[in-house]
C-alpha cells in the first residue's frame, strides 16, 4: 500500500480545514520517496502524528473533533473513524522519542527494548531455513506451500464459481417463476410465494406423483377469481331542481319600481353596481374617496331611496338562492363519485361500471340545468331594473338519473346476493390449478436434470474446499514454528548492539553506548539503558539525545516485527540541535540504512533545516520520477501543503527566500490576510537579507575593517545617505524594539514605508550587480520585462 494524497484535515492543531483538491489540484500525488520542507511550528510534526496515530491505534484526545482522509493507491480511505485498524508504518517524532525513550528527557524514564534476531543457534537457523524453504515466498511470483495454496485456492474458487453459477442459474429460474406466478395468479392466493415455496410445492409434485388433469381451465380459474366482498349500499337521491326553478323565476321576473330611483343608475346597470359597492364603501364618509368632493345629506337621502329595503332583501334572496343551488351541484355530483364497480363481483362489474357512467353523465346533465338557473340569476343580479323572462329547466333530465339509480340498486340486490355462497370448491380447485402450473414449470426450467447437476458439483466443491483446509492448516503449522524458532532467536542484546554500531559508525560516538539489561532473570526481560564509558549515562545534551534517538528508531527498523515488511516510514524533522557534522550523519544513516536497503514501500522526510534539505535532494530509489517535494506553510496560524516553489527546490538557501520576500513586499499595493506575513517580517527579512549580501559583496579583510555602516555607505554610495538612514532605521529600529524603542511594539507597521525600502534595496543590487540581480530574480521564479 501507499498514500496518494491527504484529501483534507479539519480541526486539528494548525490544520484547520485543509484540503488537498484546493491546495494542489486532483493530479498531484505523493511518490515513494517524499521531501517535505517548512519552517518549525509550520505543522510537520502534526502531519507525522496523523501518520503514527495508525501505527498505534489511536490518536491524542487533545484534538476536539478531528476530521482527515487519506487515500492510498489501493481505493483504501484512513480516515479518523478507522485508526484503531493499525497500518504498517512507522514513524519517527518527538512523541515517538516520549514513549520509546522517555529517559532522554527524564532521568527517571525508561527505553523500551526490541528485539533482532540473534546469530547463535545455527541448528535453529537451519530449521528456519527448511521451514522457509518449504513455505517458499508469499510475493507475486509465489513458490514452495504458498503456490500450492494458490493452486488449491484456484481450483477451489473455479469448482465454487461453477457450483455458483449452477445454483445461480437454477434460482434465478425459480425466482422467476415463483413471481410470475406470483403476479398472473393471483387468485391462487399467493401473496408471499417465493422461490423456496416454489421449491416445496415441486417436491410436493415429485412425491405424490402428480399429473396434470384435463379439464377446462378458464371455468375452474373463474372459481377462484372471486373473493368475498362487503356488502354494498344501495342509493337514495332527492331532487331539489323543482323547488329552485320556481324560486329563480319568481326572482328572475321580479320587478322593481323605478319612479323614486335615480334614472341614471335604473338604466346603466353597470353604473349602478359600481355606486352600489361605493354606498357600502363609504357609511361613514362624508368626503368622496374617488373625487374628494363633499357627500351632501341630499346625495345620502337619494341613494337610500335607491337601493331601499326591498333591494337589500332581494339582495339576499339572490344570494341565498345562489348558495342552494351551488349546494345541489355538489350533492348531486358527490353520488357517481362515490360509486365504485370493483366493488361488485367480476360477472356485475361490467354492467355496473356502464350504469355509472351513464349516471355521471345523467348528472353532468343535470348540472347543466342547474348552471342555467345560475347564469340567469347573475344575469338578474347584475341588471335587477330591467326585465327577464325566465327559462325553465328541462326537468325529464331527473326521471332519466331515477332510472338509472334503479338498475344500479338492482345490480347491487343481485352481487350481494351472488357473494352469500362463493367459498365451496375454492380450496380442492385451487391446489388442483397450482400443482398443474407447478408442473408445467418444473418441466420448462428442467428442474430434476439442473438439480443433479448442482449435486454433482457440490461433491467437486466440498472435495476441493477440503484440500484447500489441508493446505491452508499446513501452512499456519509451519508459520506457527517458524513464528516459534524466531522467538527462540530474538535477542535484545543485538537491538543494542545495533544501536551501537550506528552510533560509532555513522556519528563517531564511542563512549556513548545502549545496553540490554535483564531485569528479571526468571521472566528473561530485559530493558535498555544508554551508558557513558560503561556507567549509566546522565544529563544529556539535546544533540546526544537526538542522535540516539534516531539511531533507535533506524536500529529498530530491523526488529522482528518489522523486518522484511516494507513499512511506509515517516521521519519528521530528525536533525533538531544538531551541528552541520551531524547533520550529515544523520542524512548517511537514511540514505544507507533505508534508501539503498530499500526496506520501506514509501518514504517521507521533513525538515525546517536547508542545509539537511540539501543534501535530502540527493536521495534517489532505484526506479526513476518517483521522488516528489512539498513545502508546509503556515499563514496566520493555518497551515497548508503546497507543491515546493521551484526557487526552493532547485535554489534551497534562506539567501534566496529572504530575496523573494523582499521581492514580494515590493509588489504590496495594500495590506490582505496573504501578504501580511511579508510586510510584518519584512524588517527582520531586509535586515538579515542586508547582513548575507554585503558581507559577501565587502567582506572584512586585515587592515581595511567595515563595519555594517561603512557597507551601507559603500553599497548605497555616499550622495544618498539619505537611503541609507531610511533603510538602516526600517531593519534596524523595526527589527529591535529596544533600537526604536518599545513603544515601536505598540505602532502599526507602514506599508508605504516598507514598500518604498523593499523597491530600493531591488533598485540599488540592481545598478550595482545586475548580473546577479537577474540570477536571484530567476530563483525565485521571476522574469521581469527590461524597459
Amino acid at each position: 500500500m501507499m498514500l496518494t494524497k491527504i484529501d483534507f484535515i479539519k480541526n486539528l492543531a494548525v490544520f484547520s480545514d485543509f484540503s488537498w483538491k484546493n491546495s494542489l489540484g486532483n493530479s498531484e500525488n505523493f511518490e515513494k520517496l517524499n521531501i517535505i520542507y517548512g519552517r518549525n511550528y509550520s505543522g510537520k510534526t502534526t502531519l507525522s502524528r496523523i501518520i503514527r496515530a495508525f501505527e498505534i491505534g489511536k490518536l491524542s484526545d487533545k484534538y476536539k473533533n478531528p476530521e482527515f482522509q487519506i487515500s492510498t493507491d489501493e481505493s483504501y480511505k484512513l480516515t479518523q473513524n478507522i485508526i484503531s485498524n493499525k497500518q504498517n508504518f512507522r514513524v519517527f517524532n518527538s512523541d515517538f522519542i516520549n514513549e520509546n525513550l522517555s529517559f532522554t528527557h527524564d532521568e527517571n524514564g525508561k527505553i523500551e527494548p526490541f528485539a533482532i534476531l540473534g546469530e547463535d543457534n545455527q541448528r535453529i537457523s537451519k530449521e528456519i531455513e527448511k521451514i522457509k524453504n518449504e513455505l517458499g515466498k508469499n510475493l507475486d511470483e509465489k513458490t514452495g506451500l504458498y503456490k500450492e495454496l494458490e493452486h488449491k485456492d484456484k481450483n477451489n474458487q473455479e469448482s465454487k464459481a461453477k457450483l455458483d453459477e449452477a445454483t445461480n442459474e437454477l434460482d434465478k429460474a425459480l425466482i422467476n417463476k415463483a413471481k410470475y406466478l406470483k403476479e398472473t395468479y393471483k387468485h391462487f392466493g399467493l401473496l408471499n410465494y417465493d422461490k423456496k415455496t416454489l421449491r416445496e410445492d415441486i417436491k410436493k409434485v415429485l412425491e405424490t406423483d402428480f399429473q396434470p388433469g384435463e379439464y377446462d381451465f378458464e371455468e375452474k380459474q373463474k372459481i377462484l377469481t372471486e373473493e368475498t366482498k362487503e356488502k354494498i349500499q344501495k342509493i337514495n337521491i332527492k331532487f331539489l331542481l323543482n323547488k329552485l326553478s320556481l324560486k329563480t323565476e319568481e326572482l328572475v321576473e321580479k320587478k322593481f319600481e323605478t319612479s323614486s330611483k335615480i334614472q341614471e343608475l335604473v338604466e346603466n346597470s353597470l353604473l349602478n353596481n359600481w355606486v352600489a359597492n361605493g354606498l357600502h364603501l363609504h357609511k361613514e364618509r362624508k368626503i368622496c374617496a374617488f373625487c374628494g368632493n363633499e357627500i351632501t345629506d341630499n346625495r345620502i337621502r337619494d341613494l337610500k331611496n335607491h337601493f331601499d329595503k326591498e333591494k337589500e332583501e332581494f339582495d339576499l334572496d339572490i344570494k341565498d338562492i345562489k348558495e342552494k343551488i351551488e349546494n345541489e351541484k355538489n350533492n348531486i355530483s358527490q353520488i357517481p363519485n362515490n360509486l365504485f364497480y370493483m366493488k361488485f363481483y367480476s360477472n356485475f362489474q361490467n354492467k355496473a361500471k356502464e350504469t355509472i357512467n351513464e349516471l355521471k353523465h345523467r348528472v353532468r346533465l343535470y348540472n347543466e340545468e342547474l348552471e342555467k338557473l345560475l347564469s340567469q340569476i347573475i344575469e338578474k343580479e347584475n341588471d335587477v331594473f330591467h326585465y327577464n323572462t325566465f327559462v325553465k329547466p328541462s326537468i325529464s333530465i331527473m326521471q332519466d338519473i331515477k332510472d338509472f339509480v334503479n338498475i344500479y340498486n338492482d345490480l347491487v340486490d343481485k352481487s350481494n346476493m351472488f357473494g352469500d355462497n362463493l367459498e365451496k370448491e375454492k380450496e380442492n380447485t385451487k391446489q388442483e390449478l397450482l400443482f398443474n402450473r407447478v408442473y408445467g414449470i418444473m418441466l420448462e426450467i428442467g428442474y430434476k436434470e439442473k438439480s443433479k447437476n448442482i449435486e454433482e458439483l457440490e461433491n467437486i466443491s466440498k472435495l476441493k474446499n477440503k484440500e484447500l483446509e489441508e493446505i491452508k492448516n499446513i501452512i499456519n503449522t509451519k508459520e506457527l514454528e517458524l513464528k516459534e524458532y524466531k522467538a527462540k532467536l530474538n535477542d535484545e542484546q543485538k537491538g543494542a548492539e545495533k544501536v551501537n554500531i550506528y552510533l560509532s559508525n555513522f556519528f563517531s560516538h564511542t563512549s556513548l553506548k545502549l545496553n540490554a539489561v535483564e531485569a528479571n532473570s526468571e521472566s528473561k526481560k530485559f530493558h535498555f539503558e544508554i551508558q557513558r564509558d560503561g556507567k549509566k549515562a546522565f544529563n544529556l545534551s539535546e544533540g546526544e539525545c537526538r542522535l540516539i534517538s534516531f539511531a533507535y528508531f533506524v536500529a529498530k527498523l530491523n526488529d522482528v516485527d518489522t523486518k522484511d515488511t516494507k513499512p511506509i516510514i515517516w521521519i519528521d524533522d530528525p536533525i533538531c540541535s544538531l551541528d552541520s557534522n551531524h547533520i550529515f550523519f544523520i542524512y548517511s544513516l537514511i540514505y544507507d540504512e533505508i534508501v539503498m536497503k530499500d526496506i520501506f514501500s514509501q518514504l517521507f522526510i521533513s525538515t525546517h533545516n536547508l542545509e539537511f534539505f540539501k543534501y535530502l535532494k540527493r536521495l534517489n530509489t532505484k526506479e526513476k520520477n518517483n521522488k516528489k517535494y512539498f513545502l508546509v506553510e503556515n499563514k496566520n496560524s493555518i497551515s497548508n501543503i503546497l507543491i515546493m516553489p521551484k526557487y526552493i527546490k532547485e535554489y534551497a538557501t534562506e539567501f534566496n527566500y529572504l530575496f523573494h520576500e523582499i521581492y514580494k513586499c515590493s509588489k504590496i499595493e495594500s495590506p490582505t490576510d496573504e501578504n501580511y506575513p511579508s510586510i510584518y517580517n519584512f524588517a527582520n527579512n531586509a535586515r538579515k537579507f542586508m547582513e548575507i549580501y554585503l558581507f559577501y559583496k565587502y567582506p572584512i579583510v586585515v587592515n581595511q575593517k567595515k563595519d555594517s555602516d561603512e557597507r551601507f555607505k559603500t553599497f548605497f554610495g555616499n550622495d544618498n545617505l539619505a537611503i541609507k538612514f531610511f533603510c538602516e532605521r526600517i531593519t534596524n529600529e523595526y527589527s529591535h524594539l529596544e533600537v526604536g524603542g518599545i513603544e515601536r511594539g505598540n505602532l502599526p507597521v507602514d506599508v508605504k514605508e516598507f514598500k518604498e525600502c523593499a523597491q530600493k534595496i531591488l533598485d540599488a543590487i540592481k545598478k550595482k550587480d545586475e548580473e546577479q540581480y537577474d540570477c536571484l530574480l530567476k530563483s525565485i521564479g521571476v522574469k521581469e520585462t527590461k524597459s
